[in-house]
């Protein structure tokens, strides 16, 4: 946690010059929108809270050194969430040449070869629990509670640190347009010639040759 705090910290530059990780030629699909105004509106709340807190203490006559600890505290937390808006905003989930890169800031970041991927959808759920989590047969990264595209895998993928997953659930800023790049993305990969499929087959059931 301490490690993506830090990584988020350093996206603040990233996000005041308006340069998002995504490489040339690659589309991205952000998921900020839907959490930036609650987000900035916590931080504005920190920000006054920080304020009224240095009165306050200021007027109970509360030594310098205990109102600087609280105050390098109550910073820190605005500038945590700060952070947290910007690694957001300039790690948006990727559909890529190669694969599809899901993410969420710098707490979560998956990447799913074409290899794997059989189709994507429109589904909207708006009862996701957490942000991050792997459910039976499924990983959710959700934005406020939400899910709106379902990815599915023709085997399943391994999930660091969680388990294995046959489906991906996330959230994204515009779901069609995000389906539509992957299913484009899916159409430029090279078709499989019969006896790559038949050793694939072969791979996966442990069948003898014909």
């Amino acid at each position: 946690m301490l490690k993506a705090q830090v990584h988020a910290l350093a996206d603040l530059p990233r996000w005041a010059a308006r340069r998002a990780d995504v490489a040339t030629g690659d589309t991205a699909a952000g998921y900020a929108a839907q959490q930036r105004m609650v987000m900035f509106i916590f931080a504005g709340v920190l920000a006054v809270e920080t304020v009224a807190l240095e009165v306050l203490l200021q007027a109970f006559d509360v030594p310098l050194w205990i109102r600087l600890i609280v105050l390098v505290l109550d910073v820190a937390g605005v500038v945590g969430v700060l952070a947290t808006i910007a690694a957001c905003e300039v790690r948006p989930h990727v559909v890529g040449a190669d694969g599809l890169l899901v993410r969420y800031g710098t707490l979560f970041e998956l990447r799913v070869p074409y290899t794997l991927v059989a189709g994507a959808r429109i589904d909207h759920r708006f009862n996701e629990e957490g942000t991050v989590r792997l459910a039976p047969g499924a990983l959710h990264v959700a934005v406020s509670s939400q899910t709106n595209v379902v990815v599915t895998l023709t085997d399943e993928i391994e999930v660091p640190g969680r388990g294995r997953a046959k489906a991906v659930r996330l959230f994204a800023d515009d779901p069609a347009a995000t389906v539509a790049a992957v299913q484009r993305a899916l159409r430029k990969q090279p078709r499989k010639q019969p006896r790559e499929q038949l050793r694939e087959h072969e791979n996966q059931t442990g069948a003898d040759p014909l």
